[in-house]
């Protein structure tokens, strides 16, 4: 398992320095994962 995280974080550092509109693209998607599955967790079915 580590060794697929291991690879993974290699082909992103291939990729850096990031845009700052990927950068931002990302922080936005990240916002919207948190917010979907901590509602989750408290039992509310809000679709993504």
């Amino acid at each position: 398992m580590f060794e697929i995280i291991d690879d993974l974080k290699k082909r992103l550092d291939q990729h850096r320095p990031l845009s700052p509109a990927i950068v931002k693209n990302l922080q936005e998607d990240l916002i919207v994962h948190w917010t979907y599955h901590s509602n989750a967790i408290e039992g509310n079915t809000m679709n993504r």
